[in-house]
């Protein structure tokens, strides 16, 4: 006998109550829930029945779901539910009313081996309307029952044995049972071996004890058949029983050859609507008949599966009925098909069938809610059409279009849900929305009229816009155009151009406003009376609906020249003051033209000189607010005479007037030292990293020190950054100076200080060098230039490192070294790899992290020890694809629900899986069969809920990682049970099919664990 073990902790007396948890005052449904005792029977032990009965109210609709809970059981007890023909069902239970009626259903708790009494048991059951056609009518009662004493066990065993088969027939015979409550044999028969017996299955029932034989018939020829004997017994039939035992599995195969049944065909068909028709057709004569079995498709030449399938039939005797479910305005091509008991099959031609043309009802959209700034919730009247494909929901934000894919936003394919959540909207901009309604014969309808929405502001300041670098034509002497990148900010308000005269200006400040304006298409002004050759600065502000704002760069530009000569300086006589034995101080006037470029002070001995040839430039000064400079290292007592030349931008220039000044005697402690004179050097002075330099000794008393200077500027001044050596003794006049560069030009100077307070110098003539090439011998080795990868080069754990070739011929090897960290330096801990041979250019490395950037750099060292170091690369590696799941196992199937189970994916950087089902084999994942995700990789399985009987559902899982990468597992497909109704075959027996679970499930906050006999 079939049993669900529960595990349930004890808990202590409770009164009965029954408490509405969710619903209106006009519930749908009613409970009444009654206790029988029953003690000291003939031949059981005692036990209890709880019997539930459910009252439908009129009006209300008919599908639900109901949950059965134990509580207060003895741990160790079993329990089970059963239906009033003795039927177990599952915990979880979909079940359909309509009108008023009652349904029975008996919990019975059976007293474990060694018996048991006085023990309280309850029982509590949980009905919850299913809410998927209507939100506002979902109810929840809980309702329970205390009942006192043990409960009784089930009929006694029987073996069953297979015996005398036939090419039609198979002989069944069983043990008689002793008990007295005996009620009656059920036989049970299936094409699949380890079946469990349910109302499909009862192919015959015997009510007479010593009756234990009966012939099996009508099967086919060359079958294997499957058999079990239920003994029923007479307990509670008053209360929801009864209770029963099966027999083991017993096998048969008829003999001789299975041959299909013949094909049967359509004849005619009459009375044609929108998706129905009236067909009539032959009657089969096969003697093991099943079942005819009617496919529709509107396209000739298809192959009959699950997918169009649109009726079973199982009464022989039938040659008529009304097909539904066929496209509209459609050429449906109709197969019927007969099938054995067998399972083999024959099918008919196709017979065609010409559907009228009905359009689907227009939906309107007649409500938006929950609007932020990138979602809303919208809701339309439903379609309400039988031959229902799709609902299609079109957005635009142009008033006036026409719906095409551009504009499609959600597909939904069930009728039922007339409502969706829209997402990735644009902030602060208005949408039109429509409901295009299609049904199965690709007929649509659009909704009457758009329906205009606006989202809400995003909140965050808009993005800045860009000024543009102005272009030829728009900057004169006096006028400047500025230009700038329209704003994409949806919720824009204005713009407002600043002007500034100070680089880094605050705009609410220290500016003028050129421009406010609210046109978001007005893009350029032009600021007009301004000074030639000034440097100005703007920045162009964005405002938007909730006053927030956000600045461009700023932007500098300059107006041109005026096209006229500099100002001319005037330069004032020098005073006594200003003269001394070396130097003349100068003082002229400040230029005001605003394309100053600079001042350049000029001298020389000849009087009315011309700047060009005569004239000694002392300095260059590019400040317009300096008017001063000291002439210096002139001769004492000489006359001289000077000018100052101003220049523009435009190179045009004015000279002052000419002045002189003649120069004093010097004292005796300010004459300097005698200068020394540096001889050229010779070829054997010069090699590739040194210079010997020889001088002239100085004979002065006070001499201090000699400063060697060097440069690679012709004509530099001495001063520290110059200085390469110093030497205090007067008779060492010459000097080795090392660590040059090969081939380059040096230039040297030697200066003489002596020892006065203030000390004095003079510098020695000027003379060059230039430096050898390095020998052969000494240079170090070429380096390498690592090589952009190529695309097969990098995966998400190895990287192949490519480079040039070296090809000196004091090659020894190449390192490769890595680093995490960019600037690293090459050392031991970061070698990775080492190649001796100089034609290998590349070096695999492996053990990397995805997704992770790494640096290179390619070490060539010569037999030398001398080394080159590549330039440092960098390198990121992939992101491999997640590893992909197995879906392996689908159990717990009824007809609305299936739990899928797959493999595990261990990857690190797993994110999640995608559940994705769709009615459709070979479907691409995406919105519209997104089911559910699930972000604990160790979670495998899932419960798919809500689906449709009878009904061919496809599975796939897509694995996600943290960076996005996808992978797909296999397809996997699962039949649904067919609805209670369906078909011929004898009709329905009120209650439930019995479900094959062999897997733990969580119901109602219980573990439940079901297992077979």
């Amino acid at each position: 006998m079939r049993r669900t073990v529960i595990g349930l902790a004890l808990i202590s007396l409770a009164m009965l109550m029954i408490i509405m948890l969710a619903g209106e005052a006009n519930a749908c449904f009613s409970w009444d829930v009654t206790c029988n005792d029953r003690s000291n029977n003939v031949d059981r032990d005692d036990y209890t029945i709880y019997t539930i009965q459910v009252d439908m109210s009129p009006g209300c609709r008919n599908q639900y779901w109901l949950y059965f809970d134990f509580d207060g059981i003895p741990s160790g007890w079993d329990a089970m539910i059963l239906d009033q023909t003795g039927h177990e069902i599952p915990v979880r239970t979909e079940f359909h009313l309509s009108g008023t009626v009652t349904y029975y259903f008996s919990a019975a708790v059976f007293a474990p081996p060694d018996g048991g009494n006085g023990e309280t048991a309850y029982v509590t059951v949980l009905i919850t309307a299913d809410d998927r056609y209507n939100q506002n009518d979902t109810e929840e009662v809980e309702t329970s029952s205390v009942c006192n004493g043990v409960v009784s066990h089930s009929p006694s065993d029987t073996t069953l044995v297979v015996t005398n088969t036939t090419t039609s027939t198979v002989s069944l015979s069983w043990d008689q049972v002793a008990d007295t409550d005996f009620r009656r044999y059920e036989i049970h028969q299936s094409n699949a071996t380890d079946f469990i017996p349910v109302m499909t299955t009862n192919i015959h029932e015997i009510t007479s004890r010593s009756t234990t034989t009966y012939v099996v018939e009508g099967l086919s020829a060359g079958s294997s058949y499957y058999f079990r004997v239920r003994v029923v017994d007479n307990e509670g039939s008053s209360t929801g029983g009864p209770y029963f035992t099966d027999s083991n599995e017993g096998n048969g195969t008829t003999t001789g050859v299975n041959y299909p049944p013949l094909r049967v065909n359509i004849t005619q068909s009459w009375d044609t609507e929108n998706n129905n028709t009236m067909l009539e057709w032959e009657v089969s004569e096969e003697e093991d008949f099943r079942m005819y079995r009617f496919f529709s498709h509107h396209e000739s030449g298809y192959k009959p599966g699950a997918s169009f399938m649109v009726l079973d039939l199982y009464e022989k005797a039938i040659d008529s009925a009304r097909i539904s479910g066929l496209w509209e305005n459609k050429t449906n091509y109709i197969i019927l098909r007969v099938v054995d008991q067998g399972g083999m099959y024959n099918d008919s031609e196709e017979f065609s069938v010409l559907t009228e043309d009905w359009l689907p009802e227009r939906s309107r959209i007649t409500e938006i809610s929950e609007v932020t700034d990138e979602e809303c919730h919208l809701n339309w009247t439903s379609a309400g059409i039988n031959d229902f494909d799709r609902y299609e929901l079109h957005l635009s934000t142009e008033s006036g279009y026409t719906p095409d894919g551009g504009t499609l936003t959600v597909t939904e394919k069930d009728q039922r849900y007339n409502f969706t959540d829209v997402e990735d909207l644009e902030y602060y901009t208005t949408y039109y929305a429509m409901v295009r309604t299609y049904d199965k014969g690709g007929n649509y309808a659009d909704s009457p009229e758009e329906f205009e929405f606006r989202t809400e502001a995003d909140g965050e300041a808009p993005d800045p816009v860009t000024i543009n670098v102005p272009g030829e034509g728009n900057v004169t002497d006096d006028e400047i155009r500025i230009d700038w990148t329209e704003s994409t900010s949806n919720d824009y308000q204005n713009y407002t151009v600043f002007r500034g005269n100070i680089s880094g200006f605050d705009p609410d400040d220290d500016s003028v406003i050129v421009l406010h304006t609210s046109d978001r298409k007005e893009l350029d002004v032009l600021d007009e009376d301004l000074e030639d050759y000034t440097n100005y600065y703007y920045i162009v502000r964005v405002h938007d609906v909730e006053d927030l704002v956000s600045d461009s760069d700023e932007m500098e530009v300059m107006t041109q020249h005026d096209g006229e000569e500099p100002e001319a300086v005037v330069l004032e006589d020098p005073e006594d003051e200003d003269i001394t034995s070396d130097s003349v101080d100068l003082n002229w006037s400040r230029c005001t033209s605003n394309d100053f470029l600079s001042y350049e002070v000029y001298y020389s001995t000849e009087k009315n000189f011309d700047i060009e040839t005569e004239g000694t430039m002392e300095r260059n000064i590019t400040s317009r607010y300096v008017g001063t400079e000291t002439v210096s290292d002139l001769l004492s007592e000489t006359k001289y005479y000077f000018k100052v030349r101003t220049w523009d931008n435009e190179g045009m220039y004015a000279d002052s007037n000419e002045v002189n000044a003649e120069t004093e005697e010097p004292p005796p402690d300010e004459q300097p030292p005698e200068p020394v004179v540096l001889e050229t050097p010779t070829e054997e002075d010069i090699d590739y990293k040194s210079v010997k330099l020889n001088w002239s000794k100085n004979d002065n008393s006070d001499f201090d020190r000699y400063e060697v200077h060097m440069s690679t500027e012709s004509g530099f001044d001495p001063d520290s950054g110059t200085l390469e050596k110093t030497i205090t003794d007067r008779t060492d006049t010459n000097v080795k100076v090392s660590g040059l560069d090969a081939e380059t030009e040096y230039f040297f100077v030697v200066r003489t200080w002596d020892n006065e307070e203030p000390a004095h110098y003079a510098d020695s003539n000027q003379k060059r060098a230039v430096t050898e090439e390095v020998p052969e011998s000494e240079r170090d080795p070429d380096g390498v230039t690592i090589q952009n990868p190529f695309t097969p080069d990098i995966e998400g754990n190895s990287i192949v490192v490519r480079w040039t070739e070296n090809e000196n011929g004091d090659f020894d090897l190449y390192e490769v070294h890595m680093s995490e960290y960019p600037g690293f330096t090459p050392e031991s801990s970061t070698k990775v790899g080492e190649i001796d041979e100089q034609e290998t250019t590349s070096y695999t490395v492996t053990g990397l992290v995805e997704s992770t950037d790494y640096h290179f750099i390619v070490r060539v060292i010569d037999t030398q020890e001398r080394s080159a170091d590549s330039p440092e690369v960098m390198i990121t590696t992939l992101n491999n694809p997640p590893s992909a799941v197995t879906i392996n196992l689908a159990s717990s199937i009824t007809k609305v629900s299936f739990d899928i189970r797959w493999t595990e994916c261990e990857d690190v950087d797993f994110e999640r899986y995608e559940v994705h089902v769709s009615t459709y084999s070979g479907f691409n994942p995406g919105d519209s069969t997104h089911y559910d995700d699930i972000t604990r990789s160790g979670t495998t399985v899932l419960v798919v809920v809500d689906l449709e009987p009878d009904t061919e559902y496809y599975v796939v899982i897509v694995v996600v990682d943290s960076e996005g990468a996808e992978t797909e597992s296999n397809e996997y497909s699962v039949m649904t049970q067919r609805a209670s109704g369906s078909g011929g075959g004898g009709g329905d027996t009120p209650g439930f099919e019995l479900v094959v679970v062999s897997t733990a499930m969580i119901v109602a906050g219980l573990m439940v664990r079901r297992r077979r006999p």
